[in-house]
């Protein structure tokens, strides 16, 4: 099957309906494909997603979706990436790798393409993104003749390179530009950021902006934050986690990306983290936005602001840290501050040495001045409370690893 309208809906619920199929395959790990698995899961069927790429959404970053896929592994929720189908067959789907997959039902959903050959009849200019060429007014190439929504080109909001962004709330928004227009108005189109949310079994993921592979591809000089907070008061029932990551340009501190991670609270933070972009902010002011505050809804410092002030330290060069996504151990003295029943129960990097927070000051001289010490603690916080002691006492090299223990093995550390 193929899910484009309702009449392709319409098919795949009979199919379900009368053949009962115990084992489905979708072909790509994308928003509508996450959906159809979500969806097939609830009505009793085991669900493999299959993803080309090294792993589902492939705009999120690396360890961000790592991560979302470990918090949805289950028994009858499995994933297969880096995978290419070779053939479908009455057994199933065949892999470039030499392996098959059982399958009563096989979804293909691997992503949009323009629909764009009446354009070409009608002689409009197609961009180099396979959309229909517009300006800020959403005109094609013909003044008279717009073009809106996923057959169109606009612009990305942040770099402003070419791009065709499909999805529902900008086209909702381009249609009303375009209308307004074709009827003597003088309205533009800034562009979109993507602005994207899913939600697939108890998980939700957000992002806007760019990712770091788009950020480096633009040319930005940037950095990534992440941070692990809670989606409201940890004392109120119902907190859960909430991920934060952030993408800001070197030197001026300005937000150029983030990606949202957790069970509750995942939409607010990508819409004020989306508006935050728009208005070209930088992690400074987003340290001393002011945010609705209630225990059941949040935080006294949001975890917006938490996320700014970890980018904030960062930015202003507060503490050196090294990033998981690029650090590989070369040398340094890698200290783990976490207390020993953490480590029996998570494990520890290779070659560090445990000495808890606790009795670090105490314990100084077991420390080498002569080469450079990596810190880390489960999330990060203590690991940065321990690069500042080190430092205040002469230890000036101390970094502290970002995100701790769970991003370095996100990170394959």
């Amino acid at each position: 099957f193929t899910l484009r309208d309702i009449p392709d809906m319409d098919r795949i619920a009979k199919f379900v309906d009368d053949q009962k199929p115990k084992h489905a395959v979708i072909i790509g790990g994308g928003f509508i494909g996450l959906e159809m698995a979500e969806a097939f899961r609830h009505r009793g069927i085991h669900v493999t997603i299959v993803e080309r790429n090294p792993h589902i959404l492939p705009l999120l970053d690396r360890d961000m979706a790592t991560h979302l896929q470990n918090q949805l592994r289950q028994p009858d929720f499995a994933f297969k990436a880096n995978a290419t189908a070779t053939a479908f067959t009455t057994a199933g789907v065949d892999f470039a790798d030499g392996a098959t997959l059982a399958a009563d039902l096989i979804l293909l959903s691997v992503g949009v393409k323009a629909e764009v050959e009446l354009a070409k009849v009608a002689g409009l200019e197609i961009g180099a993104t396979g959309g229909v060429k517009t300006n800020g007014r959403m005109q094609s190439s013909d003044p008279d003749i717009y073009a809106v929504g996923d057959a169109a080109e606009t612009m990305h909001a942040l770099t402003g390179a070419r791009a065709r962004i499909a999805l529902a709330g900008p086209a909702n928004r381009q249609g009303r530009i375009a209308g307004a227009n074709a009827a003597g108005a003088t309205l533009t189109y800034p562009g979109a950021l993507g602005t994207s949310i899913v939600r697939v079994l108890n998980m939700t993921v957000g992002f806007t902006g760019l990712n770091s592979a788009q950020a480096a591809s633009a040319g930005f000089s940037f950095f990534t934050s992440l941070t692990r907070d809670f989606s409201h008061a940890h004392y109120y029932p119902g907190a859960t986690p909430v991920m934060i990551k952030l993408i800001v340009e070197e030197g001026t501190g300005r937000l150029l990306g983030a990606q949202v991670l957790g069970e509750r609270g995942v939409d607010k933070r990508v819409d004020v983290l989306a508006t935050a972009i728009a208005g070209k902010m930088t992690v400074d002011d987003l340290e001393t936005l002011d945010l609705a505050y209630s225990p059941p809804f949040g935080s006294a410092n949001d975890p917006v602001n938490t996320a700014a002030f970890v980018a904030g330290h960062i930015a202003r060069g507060d503490i050196s840290t090294v990033a998981p996504e690029t650090w590989r151990p070369a040398g340094e003295f890698l200290l783990d501050v976490r207390d020993p029943d953490e480590i029996a129960q998570f494990g520890k990097l290779k070659d560090a040495v445990n000495i808890p927070l606790d009795e670090l000051r105490d314990r100084l001289g077991e420390l080498p001045h002569d080469r450079r010490i990596v810190t880390y603690c489960q999330k990060g916080q203590r690991g940065y409370l321990a690069t500042c002691l080190l430092r205040g006492h002469g230890f000036e090299q101390a970094a502290n690893l970002r995100g701790g223990f769970l991003q370095a093995k996100l990170n394959g550390l």
